[in-house]
């Protein structure tokens, strides 16, 4: 009877035992397939990018004068003083310190008063007119070419005209007076 008993006992833990390898060997197969998938994944976005140019290329030459055009600011003029006191005296008279001083359909201007500068986003495809626009309204509003740049003005593209643009399109954030 003894016997018996013992048989039954390895008998269960025989089953016990080959269903924990099953399921040992099923977790460790799915890890695996898991695995595989991933790297699959992976050298389908690393050979797509690697094939594939950016769409918008950024300028280093021109973005590295535009950090040092920032990091080094000319100062202004006097007339060039007072057309900015004129540009920002619509966002004292609103009770607000930055904000949005020009607008049409191609560029909108803004002005960032933590940082004392100028962002201009362009909104088209059409970096060129966006920029002349820009710089046209500054200049109608008193500041010379040399006051432009020492604002200083930069650019940066929409998410909707970065979309557009085509593939390999090379960018400058400076304005075109002051490249």
């Amino acid at each position: 009877m003894l016997n018996l008993s013992i048989k039954n006992i390895n008998r269960k833990n025989a089953i016990a035992l080959i269903i924990l390898i099953i399921m040992i060997a099923s977790i460790g197969l799915t890890v695996l397939v898991a695995q595989k998938q991933q790297e699959t994944r992976q050298q389908a976005t690393s050979s797509s990018s690697a094939t594939s140019p950016k769409r918008i290329r950024y300028d280093k030459l021109q973005t590295q004068k535009d950090y040092q055009r920032f990091t080094n600011r000319s100062p202004l003029s006097r007339s060039d003083l007072k057309a900015k006191d004129r540009i920002l005296k619509k966002l004292r008279e609103n009770r607000v310190k930055s904000g949005i001083v020009f607008e049409n359909s191609n560029v909108s201007i803004e002005y960032i008063s933590s940082v004392d500068d100028f962002e201009a986003q362009i909104l088209t495809v059409n970096i060129n007119l966006a920029k002349t626009q820009a710089q046209d309204w500054l200049a109608s509003q008193g500041l010379s070419n040399a006051g432009i740049c020492a604002l200083p003005l930069h650019f940066y593209l929409s998410a909707q005209a970065k979309d557009s643009l085509p593939q390999g399109t090379v960018f400058s954030p400076s304005p075109l007076i002051c490249q």
